[in-house]
């Protein structure tokens, strides 16, 4: 028996760009895949609206070298915090995968505070 109820990301603050520790799949995923679900509690584009915020996932075979695999729609950030739950579906064969947080700021200081969970997707 396979225990899918993990997490991929505990809840983290970030003001740039984040790669989450590499979670080994051992086999790579299920055949009806994975959605991941970032939950942001606060996301905020402080100072100067426009930062744009990417949720992504990477997949890797050696867990040192990853490539995205599978992202949501760019989020773009305003001066007032806001929240959201953009989901990510993905399958892959490789081991491990990574969540991940891209934020490419315009000016000021952006803030996400999220976490990711990822569920088995069903038909």
């Amino acid at each position: 028996m396979v225990d899918y109820n993990f997490t991929l990301q505990t809840t983290v603050t970030k003001t740039a760009t984040f790669q989450g520790a590499g979670f080994d799949l051992k086999t790579g995923t299920p055949r009806q895949g994975f959605t991941a679900r970032f939950l942001i509690t606060s996301l905020i584009s402080a100072a100067t609206a426009g930062t744009v915020f990417t949720c992504s996932i990477e997949h890797s075979d050696d867990n040192t070298t990853y490539s995205t695999l599978s992202a949501a729609p760019p989020i773009t950030g305003t001066t007032t915090a806001q929240s959201f739950e953009p989901f990510v579906t993905f399958s892959t064969p490789k081991r491990y995968i990574r969540a991940v947080m891209t934020l490419s700021s315009s000016a000021g200081t952006p803030s996400v505070t999220y976490k990711v969970e990822p569920k088995l997707t069903w038909p």
